[in-house]
């Protein structure tokens, strides 16, 4: 108990240093999700980005049901035929494409002739809108090439009515709650940086103070045994690793409460527990590097040096589908891996199928056996630690009585 209240103590006296640690890990997480959020509605409803249309070829009544066609789809937006004009239009984003109609379009049509357009290539809409023209024009010239004698009007009005045709969609919820918030996932896979460097700062902390060499030698003179005073250590990591796992998750869900509220009760209980598996892997880990932290400048380098390597390793930062496939295996040694994996499935679970579960317990007991292997570690480090010469070293800390 002695022990357990020195660890107390020797937390007090930092735990200024490791609040603001605490609140600028949580306010990069929260501006992170923040910036990926997207709100869900269960209700669809299409969008209109913005076009234009430059008509050089004169008037017809195809080019008239293009436009009423587009409008269908789109938001018209009239621009002035001046090269400059077109071009702060693209570039300030006033159209997202434009189509210029050259002279003589319709009497070169099915001649290999095609429209111009001004378009910016990292936009989906432009994309979108291009298709719908060229789906447009391609049944024009399919009508003209194969019922020559009817009129352009009738080409016109028989395009139209096809394009008019669309199938019935039948949209199924398979689950009793709507899906999580995009920022919750995002928060969630933010957290194993956090977890890593909060609990690996607490643990260590707690070490170098009592591998300080007076105090290290006084307390093997001591009555108590080392078992009991290892087992306190032990304690202490334990406790500091539930509260920081509470804390982080218990911000999450205050923060996206209103959106969980509808979510399944059973998502979010596997996403505890993935993180909670998490977190213990950080504790052993934290346990094992702990034994070779010797100064406060080493603690907050291997801290975020771990955390930061595991992070973009696991897929924490960066989606793992954008990770190579040479990233990805070595990645699979990391349990940060297995973490966003898990992660990942059960943000998309569907149904609860033994099937659609395997991979997800699959991942936490990966995660579950890192744990064991890094606490065997552990205890081979410190008893080789305990009894090497090394271990009577100075230490750049001190617990004050």
């Amino acid at each position: 108990m002695r022990v357990f209240k020195a660890c107390i103590l020797i937390m007090k006296r930092h735990i200024g240093a490791l609040v603001i640690y605490l609140c600028v890990f949580m306010g990069l997480a929260v501006v992170i999700a923040k910036m990926n959020e997207n709100t869900y509605t269960p209700d669809f409803e299409t969008e209109k980005p913005a076009f234009s249309v430059i008509n050089r070829g004169g008037e017809s009544p195809l080019i008239d049901a293009m436009l009423t066609y587009l409008k269908d789809y789109g938001t018209s937006v009239e621009l002035e035929d001046d090269p400059e004009v077109l071009q702060d239009a693209s570039f300030f984003h006033a159209a997202e494409v434009i189509f210029i109609i050259p002279e003589n379009f319709i009497n070169d049509l099915g001649n290999g002739t095609s429209l111009e357009t001004i378009a910016r290539h990292d936009s989906t809409y432009s994309y979108y809108l291009t298709s719908l023209v060229d789906q447009y024009w391609n049944l024009v010239e399919k009508y003209g090439r194969l019922m020559p004698d009817m009129g352009v009007e009738d080409i016109a009005r028989a395009v139209i009515t096809d394009l008019s045709v669309h199938g019935e969609v039948e949209k199924k919820q398979f689950l009793e709650s709507s899906p999580l918030p995009n920022a919750y996932i995002i928060f969630c896979q933010i957290q194993p940086y956090i977890l890593l460097v909060l609990i690996i700062l607490c643990t260590s902390t707690i070490f170098m103070a009592f591998r300080h060499s007076d105090l290290h030698m006084r307390n093997l003179c001591s009555p108590m045994r080392s078992g009991s005073m290892s087992l306190a250590l032990l304690a202490y990591a334990g406790i500091i690793t539930v509260v920081v796992w509470l804390l982080l998750n218990l911000i999450g869900i205050v923060w996206c409460r209103e959106a969980l509220a509808t979510a399944d009760r059973r998502v979010i209980g596997l996403l505890l527990v993935n993180s909670l598996c998490f977190s213990l892997v950080s504790m052993t880990l934290a346990l094992t590097v702990s034994r070779f932290i010797n100064s406060d400048d080493a603690q907050n380098s291997v801290a975020n040096f771990l955390s930061l390597g595991m992070s973009f390793l696991g897929g924490v930062f960066v989606p793992q589908e954008l990770l190579g496939e040479k990233v990805l295996a070595v990645g699979r040694f990391t349990p940060t891996y297995w973490y966003v994996s898990a992660l990942n499935r059960i943000c998309s679970l569907n149904t609860f199928d033994s099937e659609v579960m395997a991979p997800i317990y699959q991942g936490l007991l990966i995660q579950l056996a890192f744990v064991v292997a890094l606490f065997c570690v552990f205890l081979a480090v410190n008893k080789y630690k305990n009894k090497a010469e090394q271990s009577f070293g100075s230490v750049k800390t001190q617990i004050e009585s």
